[in-house]
């Protein structure tokens, strides 16, 4: 709006003021500004009062909201419940044989390979009969025991079938030797005779007794006769000599038939010895014999032990390295494993150490990330743990793990794995929220 002309005149001829004068205090502040700072607005004392207890709402709200857990970190090596069996090499050579291919079936004790070694295998069934024959002839020396061809490489065992050998042959040869028979049928004879003899001589007794009996009372009653004045004394002296001569007849009879009996128990004597001798003899030959059987044996056992490879349990034959005849192989490799024929399920084993391990409890999740699977394109497994137990290695725990999704990853793929897989583990103990960790730490500063 346009002032008016009269308006202006007044205006025009105001005198204008003279400018306030600001005074300041010691510190360099005006007046005003002292008085505002002396004494606050009200309004900004209450907007400045509501914007911190809200800030400070706002974080005990974050701090109670937002919680993480603990995590224990470890390793895991997924297998099934019965472990796959692993076959490891016992002995430094070459693979001469390779018995089975990678993912057959067997059956427990099984042939899988052979390694290098200086028994022939297609000798060792050979052996294994003539082992059994050699057996069955220690029970029945009447039976046949054939031996092996001469051409027959046994190796390590070779020196055992030799002494066994020598020893049937030496106990064969005891058996058929006619001189422990012809001696034992020559004093069993001499006995039988002497047998004889002393009852000829026990008849020939009786006879002497009854004699002697006769020639007794006919002396006495000749004595008798003689005390009477009936007889002169030369014919009774030649009665008596006569009765003497019938006494010393019957104590001949005796002496001879006590030294027959003697003879004969001497012969018997003789003939036990003989027997005796014989059967020691003959036990030491079959001990021989079957001390090389057990040592053969147990040579078998140990080779087998050594160069063989046998499936322990059936199941599906899994070749964990490239495996051809001929390959050089070294003592401790791992060549095979058996899977259980049954399809397993799968569990993990999580190894911990002990610092922490207070926090683990039946039930807790387990996070495991396999090397062969990578989280970022595969995603993770999910386990829950059911038991813990100690190592034998100190300050280590193992955990079993059970898998109830199996081997279904968090992004729905289904892993392979053939035997066993190993990766990294994350047992989720606390979860804690952010105010209660501040308050833990507060409470141990204070303690």
């Amino acid at each position: 709006m346009i002032p008016s002309p009269r308006t202006a005149a007044k205006t025009s001829t105001r005198p204008p003021e003279p400018p306030a004068r600001v005074t300041y205090d010691a510190a360099g502040r005006s007046d005003a500004l002292s008085e505002v700072l002396a004494h606050p607005p009200s309004s900004i004392v209450r907007w400045g009062t509501s914007v911190f207890l809200g800030a400070l709402i706002l974080l005990l709200a974050g701090a109670w909201l937002i919680h993480y857990p603990d995590v224990i970190q470890g390793t895991v090596l997924i297998t099934t419940e019965r472990p796959p069996l692993k076959l490891l090499a016992k002995a430094n050579g070459r693979l001469t044989a390779l018995l089975v291919h990678d993912n057959a079936m067997v059956k427990r004790g099984a042939l899988l390979a052979e390694i290098e070694n200086t028994t022939r295998l297609e000798n060792v069934p050979a052996l294994r009969r003539f082992i059994t024959d050699a057996r069955q002839f220690l029970n029945d020396p009447t039976l046949p025991l054939p031996l092996l061809a001469d051409h027959t490489t046994l190796g390590d065992v070779q020196e055992d079938y030799n002494q066994l050998v020598k020893s049937y042959r030496d106990y064969k040869r005891l058996l058929t030797d006619a001189y422990y028979g012809q001696q034992a049928r020559t004093l069993r004879q001499q006995i039988g005779d002497y047998q004889q003899l002393i009852d000829l001589n026990e008849r020939q007794l009786a006879l002497i007794e009854q004699e002697y009996t006769n020639a007794d009372q006919t002396y006495q009653i000749n004595a008798s006769l003689y005390r009477q004045k009936l007889y002169a004394r030369l014919e009774f002296l030649a009665m008596e000599n006569s009765y003497l001569q019938k006494k010393k007849e019957r104590e001949s009879f005796r002496k001879i038939i006590v030294e027959n009996r003697l003879t004969l128990t001497d012969k018997n004597q003789q003939l036990s010895e003989l027997t005796h001798q014989f059967l020691q003899q003959t036990r030491a030959h079959r001990d021989k014999i079957d001390q090389h059987i057990r040592s053969i044996e147990n040579a078998l056992q140990i080779w087998q032990h050594t160069y063989l490879l046998t499936a322990p349990a059936d199941g599906r034959v899994l070749f964990l390295k490239q495996l051809n005849q001929d390959q050089p192989v070294r003592t401790a490799d791992t060549l095979f494993a058996i899977l259980p024929a049954i399809q397993q399920p799968f569990v993990g084993v999580v190894t911990v150490a002990a610092p922490g391990t207070g926090k683990v409890e039946v039930g807790q999740l387990v996070i495991l990330k396999l090397n062969d699977f990578p989280a970022r394109e595969y995603g993770v497994l999910r386990g829950r743990v059911t038991a813990i137990s100690p190592t034998t290695t100190p300050g280590r725990y193992r955990l079993s793990v059970s898998l109830p999704n199996g081997l279904l990853s968090s992004y729905g793929q289904q892993l392979k794995v053939t035997s066993e897989a190993s990766g990294s583990a994350e047992v989720v103990t606390n979860d804690l929220r952010l105010l209660e960790r501040a308050y833990q730490r507060l409470r141990g500063g204070f303690e």
